[in-house]
């Protein structure tokens, strides 16, 4: 017998099999649950979940089989089917973040460009994401999974986009990135071809004679200029690259003295405001957050022990799906209760945290909300049926 939120979604979607919609709306639940992307882990918690005498008979072996079955079938079966239970993930993700009216005008102009990589039983893993900034949270929207160790090719993230593009209304946003994802040829398909604005660090030798070639101080001189004035927070230079023009930034460090960090940071940006783009550079590290919730402080990624591109990349659209929820459950909590919200104070530094992130928050509301797998359809069937996506999603 099929729930309600089943035959709800294959109105809709009337090619995807039942048995795939209920092992997904299982799988959402244990993953809440046991805060892990491991299936032998899983399995233990789907008789609590499915809570019937039936589930309750049911040796963990078959539960096991029949999470394993659901991820076969994403990996072996027809490609379409494969893509349409993706969109339908994609679908339900979208809206979620659509379903907070407050934000509404404010999510979609910063997008967040960056990778995360490890290996399972020596199969290379590489999940390049593409996020979008929600109220401070970097929340993805899009990954793929190179299979490699190592930096994206420029061609292999202009392809990637150029397929993003038919699916998304980006354009006129703002990427930002770090010092892996850079390329002449990257940098003009995102002007000319996507649209977008963007903020990326550089490293430090690099461009130096198109800067130089363009009238103005040296690049050499332009370092030399912060360090000999302290007051001097920032130092730039419009530079042609490929017959475009861009804003050459340099600004100190503030993390210098480590050694994985050079003494300036380096920027390359199509704002004419530099000032306000160095400034938003640091927005960068909300993806950084996100790849931490998704791995040792939230869902266990790296746990994953699925081979298969196809396979990985479902399980990472349905975790997605799991922290999005959350991160609206902990909004909605701390909307309702503002004083909720304890900071702390790095007096080294002098920034202010949460000593409770939104995300762990959401994750103690969703946990208490959604107690019940019915429970957590009926919230699914809610936002299916009521909640329209974001302006900039086609899904």
């Amino acid at each position: 017998m099929t729930s309600p939120l089943t035959d709800q979604v294959r109105a809709k979607y009337p090619d995807l099999p039942s048995s795939w919609l209920s092992t997904l709306w299982l799988l959402l639940r244990c993953i809440m649950i046991a805060q892990t992307t491991n299936l032998a882990r899983l399995k233990d918690h789907a008789a609590g979940v499915l809570d019937s005498p039936k589930a309750q008979k049911t040796k963990p072996q078959s539960h096991y089989k029949r999470l394993t079955r659901f991820f076969d079938a994403v990996a072996y079966s027809n490609p379409k089917l494969t893509a349409r239970l993706r969109q339908l993930i994609a679908e339900i993700t979208l809206r979620l973040i659509g379903s907070d009216r407050r934000l509404l005008g404010r999510v979609g102009r910063v997008l967040l460009l960056d990778g995360t990589e490890w290996k399972i039983r020596g199969s290379k893993v590489q999940f390049l994401t593409l996020a979008i900034l929600f109220d401070g949270v970097a929340i993805p929207i899009a990954f793929i999974d190179l299979e490699k160790i190592g930096h994206s090719s420029q061609k292999e993230r202009i392809d990637w986009f150029e397929k993003l593009m038919k699916k998304f209304d980006l354009a006129g946003m703002t990427l930002i990135a770090d010092r892996e994802y850079i390329g002449l040829e990257w940098f003009k398909a995102l002007r000319t071809t996507f649209k977008l604005e963007y903020i990326v660090r550089i490293k430090k030798g690099i461009y130096h004679d198109q800067v130089n070639a363009t009238a103005g101080k040296k690049q050499e001189d332009l370092v030399n200029k912060l360090k000999r004035c302290k007051k001097c927070k920032i130092v730039s230079k419009r530079i042609n690259l490929n017959g475009i023009f861009w804003y050459y930034i340099v600004l100190p460090n503030p993390r210098a003295g480590h050694p994985d960090e050079d003494d300036f940071i380096f920027l390359l940006t199509s704002w004419r405001n530099r000032k306000l783009a160095a400034e938003s550079y640091c927005l960068r590290w909300s993806v950084e957050v996100t790849f931490r919730h998704l791995k040792s402080n939230g869902f266990g990624l790296e746990d994953m022990s699925l081979e298969g591109r196809s396979k990985r990349e479902m399980m990472m659209a349905i975790l997605n799906l799991v922290f999005v929820m959350c991160v609206i459950e902990g909004r909605k909590f701390f909307h309702r209760k503002p004083k909720s919200q304890q900071t702390k104070t790095d007096h080294k530094t002098g920034k202010t945290t949460l000593v409770h992130t939104i995300f762990r928050q959401g994750l103690c509301k969703a946990l208490a909300t959604f107690n019940s797998l019915d429970k957590l359809k009926r919230r699914l069937s809610q936002i299916f049926r009521r909640e329209p996506p974001p302006d900039w999603a086609f899904v």
